[in-house]
Formats: structure tokens, C-alpha cells, sequence
């Protein structure tokens, strides 16, 4: 059975609390595709919508029915609701990466930082996502 995994992410953010500034590269896609980040999904760009995503597609939009009009919902991004966003058509392979930093964010011994990132379904039937979450920390890996 083929589990297809439809979310959209909005922005991601590792926050020093010191300085409160954002130390991902274009953490809320407002830059466009591949800046900051690389995915090992397919990026298609669905111009005005019709568009019919498959397994392992992605769009950087401003609206999820554009990259699926079959089956995603219509709604805009978390924060003002006009901003872009990462909208992705999931595959069901444990070792799909949707996402990741281009290259390692260094941070400082003894700072307190703060991880935040925003995602949801957009799929508006079954099933919803399975989602898992990596930190790489001195060769340590931390799973979530």
C-alpha cells in the first residue's frame, strides 16, 4: 500500500536566545527554492494551480491547493497567511528527506538556543503525515 503523506512546512528556526536572531538560511522560503536548503524530493513549480502533485514533489507557494488541486487543502502560511511556505506531495520511504540545512549551523558551547519549526497536514483525506525529526550534535544523533 502505497501511504502517501501530504504537509506543508512553514518555516524553521534555530533561535539564539541572546540575540533572537534566526540562524537558518532562509528559514520561512521567503528567498525561493534551494536557498538554504536541499530536499531529496522533486521541486515543481505549479504556476496558477491545476496543478496534480505526485509522491515526492515540492513547491515553494503561498497556498497548498496550488501544488494539488485534488486533494490538498486551500489555506495560506501560519504567521500572516500570504507568505511562502515548503508544500510537499510525501512518499512513504522512511529515508525521504524533505528537508535539510545546506551544511552545518554552527553554534556556541554554553548559549541556550531554541528550536521551532511549523508544519501540518494539508491533505485533505487519509492518511496524515509521519513525520520524524534529526539533530546531528558532535556525531551524537538525536531522534524524535
Amino acid at each position: 500500500m502505497n501511504k502517501r503523506i501530504l504537509f506543508s512546512l512553514f518555516s524553521c528556526f534555530v533561535i539564539s536566545f541572546l540575540s533572537a536572531q534566526n540562524l537558518i538560511p532562509n528559514g520561512d522560503f521567503e528567498q525561493g527554492n534551494g536557498i538554504g536548503f536541499q530536499s531529496d524530493y522533486n521541486f515543481t513549480n505549479p504556476g496558477a494551480g491545476q496543478a496534480n502533485s505526485v509522491p515526492r514533489q515540492y513547491a515553494i507557494i503561498n497556498n497548498p491547493f496550488l501544488l494539488n488541486t485534488n486533494n490538498f487543502i486551500n489555506s495560506g502560511d501560519y504567521s500572516t497567511g500570504t507568505g511562502l511556505m515548503m508544500v510537499c506531495d510525501g512518499a512513504s520511504g522512511q529515508s525521504e528527506v524533505f528537508w535539510k540545512t545546506n551544511g552545518d549551523i554552527l553554534l556556541e558551547a554554553g548559549q541556550t538556543y531554541r528550536f521551532r519549526f511549523f508544519i501540518r497536514s494539508v491533505n485533505n483525506t487519509n492518511p496524515q503525515p509521519e513525520i520524524g525529526f534529526r539533530v546531528m550534535v558532535r556525531r551524537n544523533l538525536f531522534q524524535w
